[in-house]
């Protein structure tokens, strides 16, 4: 075990890690059997930056988002951002540097970070005072496939590592993916999937 932020966090087993990469890389191989569906809807966005798409899937009630932007830099630089664990959120954080966390850290960092892997928690704010906040817990890792770098993520079930806060309901990550591809002029395509259930109820 080890402590952060005043409280223990129990380590993941080897066995439990195998369990998570196997989960998430069902995830990889969907989230790249969905980038070039045909059934991807394109929605109204003011947004100029980047393209915004939707998909109903009959797994779930919720819809399937995917955004597609440029970003002016190398795939060799998007992948080295891939690898920095995300930067932790808490109550010390200024509130424009939030952007919409409430919290947000790594419990655990698997094999020194070299690929991204780590367990992730990250507790969102509610638009709505009736709603509440929604935590997540999710396995994530770099995955090179098609020519292409992707950071996946996808929630894992363990209250060993993280348990339930009270006051914050555990949502559901399906699967949440940047997916970067060379464009060949020193610039990058990155595309955006995510599927997620809050849970809960919402009035």
């Amino acid at each position: 075990n080890k402590k952060k932020n005043d409280f223990t966090i129990s380590m993941a087993t080897p066995e439990q890690v195998a369990k998570y990469e196997q989960k998430w890389q069902k995830k990889v191989d969907l989230v790249f059997s969905l980038i070039n569906s045909k059934d991807w809807k394109k929605e109204k966005s003011n947004e100029s930056d980047f393209d915004v798409f939707t998909r109903q899937d009959s797994s779930s009630p919720f819809y399937q988002i995917k955004s597609v932007c440029t970003i002016n830099n190398s795939l060799n630089v998007v992948e080295e951002f891939f690898k920095i664990p995300p930067h932790t959120v808490d109550e010390n954080t200024p509130k424009d540097k939030k952007a919409g966390n409430i919290e947000r850290h790594f419990t655990e960092s698997i094999k020194d970070c070299d690929d991204g892997t780590g367990i992730l928690y990250v507790v969102l704010e509610s638009a709505f005072k009736l709603i509440c906040p929604r935590e997540f817990l999710s396995f994530q890792k770099i995955a090179y496939k098609d020519g292409k770098i992707a950071l996946v993520r996808t929630s894992i079930k363990n209250k060993a590592l993280h348990k339930n806060t009270k006051g914050y309901v555990r949502g559901k990550i399906y699967f949440q993916a940047f997916i970067a591809e060379d464009n060949g002029d020193n610039t990058t395509k990155l595309t955006f999937l995510g599927h997620a259930d809050p849970c809960g109820n919402i009035p």
